[in-house]
């Protein structure tokens, strides 16, 4: 629909729902915070331990929200779905009321969209051989008009269809058979790509609502930028224009993940892409006090390298 605004948000917040760990904290991986302040974003975690109410008074200050993926219970009536219910239901109410507002959902996030737009906690298939590995995306004719890519330039496309950089830790999802099955799915979302392991039946890899700025992958694109890197959203026409720096929280250590170039610059733009997104969201909190208590400053990293996936984490 018509986004209908004449100015933007240079300052967004974007809200990263936490999840669950073993001994019961709140966290979230902190390349998911990188990921975004990379883009010009700034975070604020939602803590999935708030009771519904507050969680969707707090996505409605916000200009975006962050599903990411992970481990955690959603089945039908879990605390944590009850978290990821709220900010979906609120998204999507205010999406309504033609209120401009992104959701980006990576693995598990997106295995969230698929179970609350469908309706169907059975949804998920389990996916064979897609765990550390990078595959490539398999592009339908619906992602020239995406939101998502449709700005991309031919070296993107070039990147995720053939040079195998987009990166797979998991072992649930939905093959592209059941998908195109539900209709609930198919008459809410394009299809933009599908991926594959050899042997195995194509799984769907990118998805993104027909309506709504709302965008669910399978894949991890936070965890391939050993770099920060920083470019302009609409004018890039070449790798040579990037500016790099260190950015030493990504998940770079894991074999399967592709750090070059070309992977780097890909993934970017799905930052770049989903952040430029929420810049059309004018949500803010009532005073620069409570903002300030929000963002996710008030936290610091712990290094979690040795104990788990993540290089580092915000508990």
């Amino acid at each position: 629909f018509d986004i209908g605004v004449a100015v933007v948000n240079d300052r967004p917040i974007i809200g990263i729902l936490t999840q669950p760990d073993d001994a019961g904290k709140s966290y979230i991986a902190a390349s998911y915070v990188t990921w975004v302040e990379s883009a010009g974003g700034r975070v604020a975690p939602i803590l999935h331990t708030l009771s519904t109410n507050e969680i969707s008074k707090l996505v409605g200050k916000l200009n975006g929200v962050l599903l990411p993926g992970g481990g955690a219970d959603l089945s039908a009536g879990s605390k944590y779905w009850d978290a990821v219910d709220a900010v979906i239901t609120t998204v999507a109410a205010l999406n309504q009321k033609k209120v401009w507002y992104p959701i980006h959902a990576t693995c598990l996030g997106f295995e969230e969209l698929l179970i609350w737009f469908s309706g169907n906690h059975n949804i998920l298939d389990t996916i064979e051989n897609t765990q550390d590995v990078s595959l490539n995306l398999n592009f339908t004719s619906a992602v020239k008009s995406s939101i998502i890519l449709a700005n991309a330039p031919s070296s993107i496309y070039h990147a995720l269809e053939s040079d195998w950089v987009t990166y797979n830790n998991h072992v649930m999802g939905i093959t592209t058979q059941h998908y195109l099955s539900v209709a609930q799915l198919t008459n809410q979302f394009n299809l933009l790509s599908n991926s594959n392991t050899p042997g195995q039946p194509d799984f769907v890899s990118t998805i993104e609502h027909k309506q709504f700025p709302i965008f669910g992958i399978q894949w991890h694109p936070e965890k391939i930028s050993l770099f920060v890197v920083s470019f302009h959203f609409i004018s890039i026409v070449s790798l040579s224009i990037l500016t790099l720096t260190y950015n030493p929280s990504s998940e770079w250590l894991k074999p399967g993940v592709n750090h070059d170039i070309e992977s780097v610059v890909a993934n970017a733009w799905i930052a770049q892409a989903f952040v430029n997104q929420t810049r059309f969201n004018m949500n803010h909190f009532d005073t620069p006090e409570e903002e300030a208590k929000a963002l996710i400053y008030n936290w610091t990293p712990t290094y979690t390298g040795g104990l788990s996936s993540f290089m580092q984490c915000y508990y």
